[in-house]
C-alpha cells in the first residue's frame, strides 16, 4: 500500500480514505477538507505500508474511515485488526466480499478484467466506472498513474487476499450504494449490506465524487453527490 496526506494541518479529527483499484490520489486532489486531516491510502499490491496506523490515529480525538470500491474491503481488513474506536466508517460502492457472485464483483467478470488487462481495456474500465460524461471528462483530466503490470499485480493480490482473509468483524457504520454503478452489481451490494444496516441507495455511478468539494461531506448520511 501507499499513502499520501491530502490534508495535514493539525486537525483534531482524521479521515482515512481507502481508494479503489487502479485509482491513486490524483482524481481526489480537488477535494479539500474543512475540519479533518485526510490520509489517502491506495495501491494494494500488498498490505505493507511505511506508516503505523496505531501511532497516527492516537494523535486524533476521533477517527473516521471512508472506503470506496475495493478500498471497502482493505479498510475493513486493516482496521478490524486494530483495537481503536472508530467514530464513523462509510462504505461507498463496495463490500467485504469484493470478488463474489452474490456480494461483490462476479468472479468471471473479475477474472476477465485480470486476464485481458491492457491500456485499452483499462480505459474502458475507467469509462464504465465514471459512466456519466461530466464525470468521465473530469476523471480523464486527472488520470491516475501506473503501469498495466503494476495494476495486474494489484488485482491478483486483491483476489487472493479477499478469498483467504475475510474478516468477520464489520467496522462500517454506514453504506452508500449507487444504482448507476457498472462495476459492482446493485443487487449484490444490497445482498451484502442489508445483513448489517440499511444502506443509502443513490443514483450515482461507481466513481461519484465529481461534485464533492470537501471530504467532510462524505461523512454525512446522504452526501450531495
Amino acid at each position: 500500500m501507499q499513502y499520501k496526506w491530502l490534508e495535514n494541518k493539525g486537525s483534531k479529527e482524521i479521515i482515512v480514505f481507502f481508494s479503489g483499484w487502479a485509482v491513486d490520489y490524483r482524481p481526489f486532489l480537488t477535494i479539500k477538507s474543512q475540519n479533518y486531516d485526510v490520509l489517502f491510502i491506495y495501491d494494494y499490491k500488498n498490505l505493507n505500508i511505511e506508516i503505523d496506523f496505531t501511532k497516527i490515529v492516537k494523535n486524533y480525538s476521533k477517527i473516521n474511515i471512508i472506503g470506496w470500491s475495493m478500498g471497502v474491503f482493505v479498510a475493513n481488513y486493516v482496521f478490524s485488526s486494530i483495537n481503536i474506536p472508530i467514530n464513523k466508517a462509510v462504505a461507498i460502492n463496495g463490500s467485504l466480499f469484493p470478488v463474489s457472485d452474490k456480494y461483490g464483483i462476479p468472479e468471471k467478470i473479475f477474472d476477465g478484467t485480470f486476464e485481458n488487462l491492457s491500456d485499452r481495456n483499462l480505459h474502458k474500465f475507467y469509462k464504465r466506472m465514471c459512466r456519466l460524461k461530466d464525470i468521465e471528462k473530469y476523471f480523464f483530466e486527472n488520470l491516475p498513474q501506473g503501469t498495466i503490470q503494476s495494476q495486474k499485480e494489484e488485482l491478483a493480490f486483491l483476489k487472493e487476499i479477499s478469498r483467504t482473509n475475510i474478516k468477520e468483524k464489520n467496522i462500517f457504520t454506514h453504506s452508500i450504494i449507487g444504482t448507476l454503478d457498472a462495476i459492482y452489481p446493485l443487487q449484490n451490494l444490497i445482498n451484502y449490506w442489508e445483513k448489517y444496516l440499511t444502506p443509502t441507495i443513490l443514483d450515482i455511478p461507481h466513481f461519484p465524487f465529481l461534485n464533492i468539494n470537501y471530504f467532510d461531506e462524505l461523512l454525512q448520511t446522504t452526501p450531495k453527490f
